[in-house]
């Protein structure tokens, strides 16, 4: 099993592309061959009540123009140009 993460700013960055949720699950891979991604999956990873498998996040990165560390909130520049400080 891939690890999970949290991504607390996927409806943002969702609504940023002005994507519905539909249109983000239909863009994603897939968790078995020839269905689309459930979109109460993805609503369950915008409230944040599961965690979202790494398999997806470069197609995230990938649609939403930015880092993975952005992605995860590690970083404040979308591209990735600094990671913030751990206290």
């Amino acid at each position: 099993m891939s690890p999970r993460q949290r991504i607390p700013n996927l409806r943002r960055l969702r609504e940023a592309q002005g994507l519905t949720r539909e249109q983000l699950a239909a863009r994603l891979t897939p968790a078995r061959s020839g269905e689309h991604l459930n979109v109460r999956t993805l609503d369950r990873w915008e409230a944040g009540e599961s965690g979202i498998p790494e398999t997806h996040w470069p197609e995230l990165c990938e649609i939403f123009g930015v880092s993975v560390a952005f992605l995860l909130n590690w970083d404040d520049e979308p591209n990735g140009d600094g990671l913030r400080a751990v206290a």
